[in-house]
């Protein structure tokens, strides 16, 4: 999967921030909606935050989409803010099912963070997406699973997201059907602690005795 990529300098802005923030990292959806260009929506289930702990935020919905004419983009828009240390891992997954009736989709998860910095500076911005196999045409079903995230973040953060699911609908005619199932199946926003400084010691610590072991 792609990396999320840094379009930022950061570089003397690490001691800025390294204090300041709490200690612990999560996302908060503040808007959740469906949308649709070209297509009409008949949301079969509410898309939103089912499921929040301190380091996870998982998403849910689902929507027939209903074409007017030969092409539409379907989305699935979350916003909101969040917190992480130094070292953490800004991690998108996602789980989802495609069923159309007729024509080809191709979905896309796209995510971006950006955390302000002191003037003049410019955000930093942290970018990625995850592009879909085209699939069709229809009728078909087809379940897409993945990851992409940011790695190990430069610097303490406190900002703004957005995460949107899209999904690309061609070659289709007016009264086509499409639906995107998001159950249990979920679109989950995570910050993955950095690792604890006693686990990389341990760590470092069995290397030589699994060397040693290879030598034998």
């Amino acid at each position: 999967m792609p990396r999320i990529r840094k379009r930022a300098a950061v570089g003397a802005t690490v001691v800025l921030f390294a204090a300041g923030v709490p200690a612990f990292g999560g996302f908060t959806v503040n808007n959740h909606s469906i949308t649709a260009t070209g297509a009409t929506v008949n949301e079969t289930a509410p898309f939103q935050v089912f499921s929040s702990d301190d380091s996870t935020t998982r998403l849910a919905g689902g929507a027939t989409f209903t074409a007017s004419g030969t092409s539409s983009t379907l989305n699935f828009n979350a916003d909101g803010s969040v917190t992480a240390n130094a070292g953490d891992d800004l991690r998108v997954s996602y789980d989802f099912t495609v069923d159309l009736s007729a024509g080809t989709a191709t979905p896309s998860v796209k995510g971006s963070f950006t955390q302000p910095l002191p003037f003049p500076l410019p955000p930093l911005t942290l970018t990625g997406s995850s592009n879909g196999t085209p699939v069709g045409p229809g009728p078909l079903t087809k379940t897409y699973q993945g990851t992409f995230d940011s790695g190990a973040i430069p610097i303490d953060v406190n900002g703004t997201f957005t995460v949107a699911l899209s999904v690309d609908w061609s070659g289709t005619a007016a009264g086509d059907t499409l639906s995107v199932t998001i159950p249990q199946h979920s679109i989950d926003l995570q910050v993955v602690p950095a690792p604890e400084p006693s686990c990389l010691m341990l760590g470092l610590a069995a290397l030589p005795l699994a060397v040693r072991r290879r030598r034998a």
